[in-house]
């Protein structure tokens, strides 16, 4: 089965978004994390009880660094990924919840450019330039933030 879901980087409000989930076939929301390097705005960040309450399911977006960035690397990564979770957890997100990275600038990420090294047969980080795609929170909580 498919469910419709959509993002808008300002927060509407919450009689617009209960109208939304009333009369519209969408299901879940895009939930930005922030403030993120790419996204400042922190209308949704408090939102997520709310929503909840209304209906709404949740596909959590962190606007961290883009291609055209000049701070790519493991380390910065590292960095943004353990942000995105506490955001995530100060949203009232539970672990275990995925993270997504939302990459706007700088046209197709390329093949070479995205890295999946394994710290075990199941798990697999997956970083453009060291940094993450996407993060696992359960993971992320932990000294080493997990990506895939």
């Amino acid at each position: 089965m498919s469910y419709y879901g959509f993002d808008k980087s300002d927060y509407p409000g919450d009689d617009v978004m209960q109208a939304w989930w009333t009369n519209s076939p969408f299901y879940f929301v895009g939930f930005y994390l922030a403030p993120a390097p790419h996204h400042t705005g922190t209308g949704w960040m408090n939102k997520r009880a709310t929503l909840k309450s209304q209906g709404w399911g949740f596909l959590p977006i962190y606007n961290g660094r883009q291609i055209s960035d000049s701070n790519l690397t493991e380390q910065q990564g590292r960095t943004d990924a353990q942000n995105a979770a506490t955001l995530a957890r100060n949203a009232g997100f539970s672990y275990n919840t995925v993270i997504y990275l939302d990459i706007e600038t700088g046209g197709t990420l390329p093949p070479s450019g995205i890295n999946c090294t394994g710290y075990s047969d199941t798990q697999c980080n997956k970083t453009y330039g060291g940094y993450p795609l996407s993060v696992d929170l359960d993971i992320a909580t932990s000294k080493d933030p997990s990506v895939y």
